[in-house]
């Protein structure tokens, strides 16, 4: 089992291997974006905007979380250092129990460094799609996608041209926008929270989405701003229902974090004596089902 998890390309297979005993049960919830259809009103595309600013104020992120991961073939979790600087860097530091770090990922916008402590190797490599790809377990985002994740904000910026129709149920409003992989942002007009983000292929079939949940506010410097504690990655292989086991889930649920820190910095270094290997020439440690 050693040597089998040693050789993986994805971290999350050191996961495994590090956290055998320690299976997860935390799921993610399927939300649904409401469908009926409302006017355009320019108080809903206000609500988007204001629910998506915040993000502005927010370039950098020191905190600790747990980090739950789900496919068709495991269930396990594991206790995370996180560092983040928008459109920068994400740093992935992961440890078990007395604090033992089994763990240290760096993912920049050009670049993937994985180190696997128990094996002694450090995986390097190109950030191109294809890599990417694996390293995220086929769950279709970007690297941008996954820094405003980690952030807890997306910071995108929405031109009303953009939006094909929007769609209302309660408290909940729903944007979809033009595409050939056509997108949908969720927002709770109570809370002004971004609460999903959603991808549809070119026949509307769900394949994937992004959940923010369990709002806090949270400093960032004179103001508090409206944070999730919980965000979940959720990609469905085929469209399938809402209980089936054929999803990959990436859950992160913070239990302390800083934003902005005038001394932050990213401490990842390659150990003198590990080996370095490139990522391109490494197997995958598993394939989608």
């Amino acid at each position: 089992m050693m040597k089998k998890t040693t050789r993986s390309v994805l971290f999350l297979l050191v996961i495994a291997f590090a956290l055998n005993a320690c299976s997860s049960s935390r799921q993610a919830l399927y939300l649904d974006i409401p469908q009926t259809n409302v006017e355009f009103k320019p108080e809903l595309l206000d609500l988007l905007a204001d629910a998506t600013s915040p993000a502005h104020y927010i370039q950098t992120i020191d905190g600790q979380a747990d980090i739950w991961i789900k496919t068709p073939k495991m269930k396990k979790s594991m206790f995370c250092n996180i560092k983040v600087k928008r459109g920068e860097a994400i740093q992935i530091r992961g440890s078990v129990m007395f604090g033992i770090t089994v763990l240290d990922a760096l993912i920049r916008a050009d670049s993937i460094f994985i180190y696997n402590v128990f094996g002694g190797e450090v995986l390097v490599g190109e950030n191109n799609p294809h890599n990417f790809n694996r390293f995220l377990m086929g769950l279709p985002f970007d690297f941008t996608q996954l820094t405003d994740a980690f952030l807890g904000l997306p910071s995108f910026s929405i031109d009303p041209t953009q939006i094909e129709r929007i769609t209302s149920e309660k408290s909940k409003i729903g944007y979809y926008l033009k595409g050939t992989r056509q997108r949908a942002i969720m927002v709770d007009s109570t809370k002004t929270t971004v609460e999903s983000i959603q991808i549809y292929d070119g026949n509307g079939r769900k394949r994937a989405m992004a959940n923010y949940r369990e709002f806090e506010l949270v400093p960032v410097g004179e103001r508090d701003v409206i944070l999730p504690n919980v965000i979940e990655f959720v990609s469905l292989s085929n469209p399938v229902s809402n209980t089936s086991n054929r999803s990959k889930e990436l859950i992160i649920v913070y239990s302390d974090r800083e934003l902005n820190r005038p001394d932050f910095k990213f401490d990842f270094e390659i150990p003198k004596g590990a080996r370095v290997v490139k990522l391109e020439n490494k197997g995958l440690g598993f394939s989608n089902p």
